[in-house]
């Protein structure tokens, strides 16, 4: 079982390496980023494909820790980390400190090696190809749902809504039922990118 589930795992790494990797001929990316231009493409693919090798170690490290706990054991487990890699990174926009520094640490990236903002460079751009693959119904997207007694920062709100195209709402999350109707309705209206 648990063989089974790290071809899952490995399955779900090749292919965000390919989607990385590939060097999307025939595409227009004229409308990509105003300053991708020439080798700027370049400079995005391989700062994606710098995330991803660096993030690889946190995503097996993250599998053994679930495939270890007693209610895993016997199971198969899947998860995509891409979808975790994404959150964390987007929260560390938020955080300062120490617990900046373990979210950035705690996802396989060395401050020395990549600066943060190539980070949220290069998860910007791995969301825009995955959401432009046309040979895939595929759409990514993110979304904040926010305590109503808690306010963020315009600044983190830009930074998310540039970086990770995710939206921010307010929830009232001491009515469970409600926050989750609000989350699974957003989910379903969610207009798709293609």
């Amino acid at each position: 079982m648990k063989m089974r589930a790290l071809l899952h795992l490995c399955v779900a790494l090749a292919v965000l390496l390919s989607i990385v990797q590939c060097d999307h001929h025939g595409h227009d990316h004229n409308h990509e980023h105003s300053h991708s231009h020439g080798k700027g493409h370049d400079h995005h693919t391989n700062g994606s494909l710098k995330i991803y090798q660096e993030n690889l170690d946190f995503a097996f490290h993250l599998y053994k820790h679930i495939s270890a706990q007693p209610d895993s054991q016997s199971k198969n487990v899947f998860f995509s980390p891409l979808s975790v890699s994404v959150a964390l990174a987007a929260l560390s926009l938020g955080a300062r400190g120490k617990t900046h520094q373990q979210l950035f640490e705690g996802l396989g990236f060395n401050s020395t090696d990549i600066t943060e903002e190539e980070v949220n460079q290069a998860f910007q751009h791995i969301h825009h190809n995955l959401n432009e693959k046309s040979d895939v119904d595929l759409s990514l997207g993110n979304a904040l749902f926010i305590g109503q007694d808690f306010k963020l920062r315009p600044e983190f709100l830009e930074s998310m809504k540039r970086y990770y195209q995710s939206e921010g709402f307010s929830t009232d999350f001491s009515n469970t039922e409600q926050a989750k109707e609000q989350i699974n309705k957003y989910v379903d209206e969610r207009p798709r990118v293609k």
